[in-house]
């Protein structure tokens, strides 16, 4: 039998799954340029959806999410994540999911967790502004592809092939710059200014990265493909 730890990360991982089906990056050339948001008309429009928890088209209906961060496995409404927090990483903020899986007496409940590992860059490892595709050490465990954050929002990985021979290039991303993106990620479930915004954080497919979609006014997780 899975313990609540296990239960709590399988449902955590669907619901942080990234779809890679956009092409939207915001990669720093060597001038430091860099892009930003874009509108996604393949998603669709908001509507008032619901289903186990409420709805009239057989879909669950997103959790609306509280101003505070609530208290593990009671009870909620609706389907979806919340997230919690101010790193410039998403990886590193706390994420709480509203889900019927699992859920005792028949009601959805919150499961907390966190986005990923959240793994730090050891001392000294995060130069004071290095330039993409310069060279650079890869530290294992957890040098590589640790992201390193800097104050003007930019993330910068040691990118390191496969298999890894230590020796890599810095791979780095300035905070998307297009119309309503915030400089950092913002939280799922929180507000968002116009509907079909998208706004690429880094990589979505290495650890800081994130693709944030705003859909009925709420951010949401968006498509994005890998760099």
């Amino acid at each position: 039998m899975p313990t609540k730890s296990t239960e709590s990360a399988l449902i955590l991982g669907s619901f942080l799954l990234f779809v890679a089906c956009g092409d939207h990056g915001s990669a720093l050339t060597s001038d430091g340029s860099g892009s930003g948001a874009s509108s996604m008309p393949g998603h669709p429009p908001p509507e008032g959806e619901s289903g186990q928890n409420g709805g009239s088209n057989g879909t669950a209906m997103a959790v609306k999410c509280p101003t505070m961060p609530p208290s593990p496995e009671s009870p909620c409404t609706g389907e979806g994540g919340c997230s919690y927090g101010t790193s410039p990483r998403i990886d590193c903020r706390m994420f709480f999911v509203c889900t019927f899986e699992g859920a005792a007496n028949g009601r959805s409940r919150w499961f907390q967790s966190r986005a990923g590992d959240c793994k730090q860059p050891p001392d000294g490892f995060c130069p004071v502004a290095p330039q993409p595709g310069q060279g650079c050490v890869v530290i294992a465990n957890p040098g590589d592809r640790v992201p390193c954050t800097y104050p003007d929002n930019t993330m910068c990985q040691c990118i390191c092939g496969r298999p890894c021979q230590q020796t890599g290039s810095w791979s780095c991303f300035a905070p998307p710059s297009g119309r309503g993106c915030p400089a950092t990620p913002p939280n799922y479930g929180t507000q968002c200014p116009a509907q079909g915004i998208e706004c690429r954080y880094a990589n979505p497919c290495e650890p800081g990265g994130a693709v944030m979609f705003c859909r009925g006014g709420i951010w949401e997780q968006g498509d994005g493909m890998c760099i």
